[in-house]
């Protein structure tokens, strides 16, 4: 798991990409209303967790590349025991210090009051701009120590966005976040086992639910990466379902995409199966075709091979199956060309998987694709989804199919890391039976 070191080794990695005598301002997240009277539970921002690991609302940090040194600086709610009672422990700008291994640390009702301090002679400020808050509040502060300081040359002159020196460092995960990565997997496959053991007509698609749920919390996994999506029957065929009211019965599938988020670290895994246990015979054949189509994607994971390789690795199996199944009509070639093939597969062959479910890192550099490198994670999770539609044989009516899987990029090949979860038609038949 990631530990002082590793955080303390990212930001030396940022102050190394940035400018001479330059500052970057981050702001964490802050906590959000639900209601008039409650908030939804606290998320810290995945950019300001990356670089400090601090785990709490309204709070700053400030990055320093000058001359003679570097400094980190926090700003963050004080010690404060009434407070404390009613909304939790602070860590405390004190304790900071020692626990997060920042350089300074303060009130953060203590920034305005400094910030032009920081801000002064400044070459260059970095921030997350396009936050239109934060935006604000960065430009105000400037504006204001130009004022004061009369000089054009005490403020900064050149604006760069943060995000392109964070999110590329994102991308690459090191040993300790595969690591809480591979723990939010193997207790999301917790979730769909269970949930596919309880599959049974009479119940609703949110009692699967609540069995993925029974699972994150009992193995002290607090948050899903995601709402999870538990689409039966025809919801099966919509991309982002959620409702997870209606349901279930015989003869349909299930459709569930769900996980657990551990340490702000995502797994993101989907399978499909009948609500009985048994496929039909329609269903296990789109059903293999799926599979096989998600298992030429991973085939074709290693590195040096781009990442639209993966897509037409899923397209080349996927196509001629579609024809040969009757879905589709007409040349192999021409429907990829023509992208055709969107009307039953609408999407991409994956993304991005870290801090976030779509996480940070370009998906191409100098505009082709980018090259696959170790230590990257992504998913891959071909789908078909058949609406009603007149060209369609009524047999293939509301069919919704999805396999994903987490993968990670070795220096040999790919590594499947929910690979204990069962996706073989025949093995996930004999696991429901």
């Amino acid at each position: 798991m990631s530990g002082l070191t590793d955080f303390c080794s990212r930001r030396a990695l940022l102050f190394s990409k940035m400018v001479d005598n330059s500052i970057a301002i981050l702001w964490g997240a802050k906590t959000q209303k639900r209601n008039s009277d409650s908030e939804y539970p606290f998320r810290q921002d995945s950019d300001f967790y990356y670089l400090t690991g601090f785990n709490e609302p309204n709070a700053v940090v400030l990055f320093l590349k000058e001359a003679k040194c570097h400094r980190v600086i926090l700003y963050c709610l004080p010690k404060n025991l009434e407070e404390e009672c009613w909304t939790g422990y602070r860590l405390g700008p004190d304790a900071a210090k020692s626990v997060l291994g920042v350089d300074e640390a303060f009130a953060v009702s203590e920034l305005k009051g400094k910030i032009s301090e920081y801000l002064l002679h400044k070459t260059a400020v970095y921030s997350l701009w396009g936050d239109m808050q934060q935006e604000r509040q960065l430009n105000g502060w400037i504006t204001e120590l130009r004022h004061n300081a009369r000089k054009e040359s005490a403020c900064p002159t050149q604006a760069f966005d943060l995000r392109s020196l964070i999110h590329e460092a994102r991308l690459f995960k090191d040993a300790g976040e595969i690591a809480q990565m591979q723990r939010a997997v193997d207790v999301s496959i917790l979730g769909h086992q269970r949930a596919m053991r309880r599959s049974k007509e009479g119940l609703f698609e949110y009692h699967l639910q609540a069995e993925l749920l029974h699972a994150f919390l009992e193995e002290g996994l607090l948050d899903c990466a995601y709402y999870p999506i538990v689409g039966s029957g025809a919801n099966g065929c919509i991309l982002h379902y959620n409702a997870n009211r209606d349901p279930l019965k015989s003869g349909d599938l299930v459709l569930i995409d769900a996980a657990a988020e551990f340490q702000c670290y995502a797994a993101d895994i989907t399978r499909t199966f009948p609500v009985n246990g048994q496929f039909t015979a329609e269903q296990k054949d789109l059903y293999d075709l799926v599979l096989e189509a998600q298992l030429a994607g991973i085939a074709a994971i290693k590195p040096g091979n781009r990442w639209d390789e993966i897509q037409k690795a899923i397209l080349n199996t996927m196509v001629p199956g579609l024809i040969d199944l009757g879905i589709l009509q007409g040349r192999v070639d021409d429907i990829i060309e023509q992208e055709a093939y969107r009307k039953v597969y609408m999407h991409g062959s994956g993304h991005w998987l870290g801090l976030d479910v779509h996480d940070a890192g370009a998906y191409k550099v100098d505009k082709q694709w980018r090259p696959l490198e170790p230590n990257m994670v992504l998913t891959v999770e071909p789908g078909i989804y058949i609406r009603p539609d007149q060209s369609i044989p009524l047999k293939w009516h509301n069919l919704g199919i999805r396999v994903e899987d987490d993968v990670l990029v070795t220096s040999v090949g790919a590594s499947v890391l929910s690979q204990q979860l069962v996706k073989r038609s025949e093995e996930i038949e004999a696991f429901m039976a």
